[in-house]
């Protein structure tokens, strides 16, 4: 029997997802993680250029309008709507997959519950618009009436655009689209479509930010050092992230200062790739290292072993599409999961060789979510699952 009757299974990711605002804004504080967003959001609101040129501006163009309407309480209610975006985004991609409904509101529910979700809603974190973006752009790729679809290039571009204005490495992942369009018919239209649609929108947030419209922020190379040090491996093992050895690391090769982001980002370029060529097997390692400090549980801020619990909670829908990917040969060579692992790799690369932390891993695990409800929905076994066993009484 079916899990859900059409109109009520309408209504279930609007009620989970209203369920899961409420609860968010009545237990969980507000936090401005990364201050120096906060500021470029009220510079922007109040009609300034940000002058700050160290880190993205994808995420304050976004939030600005929100900040200039109703200061932070418009903020945290644009924020309650992206959540909202990324709960029904994931219901819908899964109910257009075909998967079983008892399935798609398990995992559905499953989503919203996601602490991090819940916790970006009052969160200045950047990961709040990286999720429902990640989401729309992964279904226009797979799902084949949609890739069809006339408006998708231009759909596409827009969004990686979006994407690579909040998080630059992203432009890696934006090489995807023209690889799938490349052999398709009205290829160079639609590709026109996609590169002209990408560009169009970095450049109009970058300039709307900044006044310059090929922005791209100074953190770039920084990371690249903080991951590419002789200190570096032992800053992941303990703190679950580069930055803390860029500090030691440059006082040990002859560079004082107390403010490492002021530095010229040249400086952080040459130093990272005079290491890179005089110890290739060590770098080798660490780009091995940050992958696995990325996938691995985020326990740096588990104080308990409930919290420790929770965390390797948290990091198993990487685990559950390795199973959905070794178990379902149909799922491999689908042109789905093609995409779905090349979305991974793409994803993977840029923290691999420059920084990396469990925390930038969200929307990669929303996507193993998504994959992994897919593949188990489709299979057969939610249906086995239901049927009456035949040994049992009547």
């Amino acid at each position: 029997m079916d899990a859900f009757r059409p109109s009520v299974s309408a209504v279930y990711p609007w009620l989970i997802a209203a369920l899961g605002i409420c609860g968010a804004l009545a237990f969980m504080p507000f936090l401005a993680e990364l201050p120096p967003h906060l500021e470029a959001m009220r510079t922007l609101a109040a009609g300034g250029i940000v002058a700050d040129r160290f880190y993205p501006v994808g995420y304050p163009v976004v939030l600005a309008p929100s900040y200039a309407l109703r200061g932070l309480d418009g903020v945290i209610a644009l924020q309650a709507l992206a959540y909202a975006a990324s709960v029904l985004l994931f219901w819908h991609l899964l109910r257009r997959a075909g998967a079983d409904r008892a399935v798609v509101a398990l995992a559905t529910a499953a989503l919203a519950l996601h602490p991090y979700l819940l916790l970006n809603i009052q969160r200045i974190n950047d990961n709040v618009l990286n999720v429902p973006l990640v989401l729309a752009l992964l279904g226009l790729m797979v799902d084949p009436a949609l890739w069809r679809g006339r408006a998708t290039p231009a759909l596409l571009g827009a969004g990686m655009g979006l994407l690579a204005a909040i998080r630059p490495n992203a432009l890696v992942l934006a090489l995807l689209p023209l690889v799938l369009m490349a052999r398709e018919p009205r290829m160079g239209l639609r590709i026109g479509a996609y590169v002209g649609a990408t560009m169009g929108m970095f450049v109009a947030v970058s300039g709307l930010a900044t006044g310059d419209p090929l922005f791209f922020p100074r953190n770039g190379p920084y990371n690249l050092f903080a991951g590419n040090n002789p200190l570096s491996a032992a800053a992941l093992r303990t703190g679950y992230n580069g930055e803390a050895s860029v500090v030691p690391a440059l006082a040990a090769g002859g560079i004082a200062t107390d403010a490492p982001i002021e530095l010229a980002p040249q400086t952080y370029a040459a130093l990272a790739v005079d290491f890179i060529a005089a110890h290739p097997a060590q770098a080798l390692g660490l780009a091995a290292l940050k992958i696995a400090n990325l996938l691995r549980p985020d326990w740096q801020f588990a104080d308990d072993g409930w919290e420790a619990a929770a965390q390797t909670v948290v990091a198993l829908p990487l685990v559950l599409w390795l199973i959905a990917w070794g178990g379902d040969a149909r799922y491999r060579a689908s042109r789905r999961g093609r995409v779905v692992l090349a979305v991974a790799v793409l994803f993977v690369i840029p923290f691999a060789l420059t920084n990396s932390d469990p925390r930038f891993r969200l929307p990669l695990d929303v996507v193993f979510l998504l994959e992994s409800a897919t593949v188990f929905g489709l299979s057969a076994w939610p249906r086995r699952l239901r049927a009456p066993r035949r040994d049992a009484p009547a």
